[in-house]
């Protein structure tokens, strides 16, 4: 592993970003700024499809971000997918 990542550190954060990365790009898949019914569908269809096909991916995915130290070291790498989706969608 060190022969690609210089730490565990490096390792985790890289994790996070592709799982922020992957989920952002079935939050909005025309990249329009706006997620409309259709696309809100798909979103939760798809986060679900993902899940159920990479299991241990999910589960190490989720471990990391609800693990306070761990979230804490990646938090200023995955916020930034954060500001041009909210309020995009109206939820009532």
């Amino acid at each position: 592993m060190y022969n690609y990542f210089k730490s565990k550190e490096e390792l985790i954060r890289e994790l996070a970003v592709n799982g922020m990365c992957e989920f952002f790009y079935i939050f909005d898949p025309n990249r329009d700024g706006t997620l409309t019914d259709d696309e809100f569908e798909f979103l939760i269809n798809e986060s679900f499809r993902i899940l159920r096909e990479r299991t241990d991916y999910g589960k190490l995915y989720i471990t990391i971000m609800l693990r306070l130290p761990v979230y804490e070291m990646v938090k200023k790498d995955i916020t930034g997918f954060v500001p041009g989706l909210i309020g995009t969608r109206r939820l009532l």
